[in-house]
């Protein structure tokens, strides 16, 4: 991503697209960019404002915060930052044990992405984003002959292709 962002000026607009796992990692990919637009010599701002979306399908996101977020002691000052900042890009501040530790936003530079978030009615492994700020939640109920919920996002003309040719196009 880096290489497209800092080189390849072909594209005036990006959108990222993460399936299942796919997300994670991709919501993990913009955390970076932004951590390196906030740090001299890292990405310019303005490359980075050609990233001007996030797709998620079937994106198990909120399960993984859920399994990162720990009790930590008041004394642990390290983990607890470190946990506080873990998902940074667009996480809503968890209370992390019964007294909150308010820690400096680090990142003065933000990333302005629209995030679409797909996620199929039977899906087991996806859902509704509840953990994150300024996520589009779209629930699909569309249904594919023969394709499990959790496979079946890329054959979902009108629930996904429509909605992502709306938002980005």
């Amino acid at each position: 991503m880096k290489s497209l962002l800092n080189s390849d000026r072909r594209y005036d607009q990006i959108v990222v697209v993460g399936h299942s796992l796919g997300s994670v990692i991709a919501y993990d990919a913009l955390n970076r960019i932004t951590q390196d637009i906030n740090v001299p010599r890292g990405i310019s701002q303005d490359a980075a404002s050609r990233i001007k979306g996030l797709v998620t399908l079937g994106s198990p996101l909120d399960k993984v915060t859920f399994l990162f977020k720990e009790r930590t002691p008041d004394r642990n000052l390290i983990q607890r930052g470190i946990l506080a900042n873990l998902h940074s890009f667009k996480k809503r501040k968890l209370k992390i044990d019964q007294q909150i530790m308010d820690i400096r936003d680090p990142f003065q530079k933000k990333l302005d992405v629209r995030w679409v978030n797909f996620y199929h009615l039977k899906d087991r492994i996806a859902g509704h984003l509840d953990a994150f700020t300024s996520v589009e939640n779209v629930p699909c109920e569309e249904t594919v002959p023969g394709i499990g919920p959790h496979s079946c996002y890329w054959q979902l003309k009108r629930d996904v292709y429509d909605k992502i040719i709306e938002c980005f196009f």
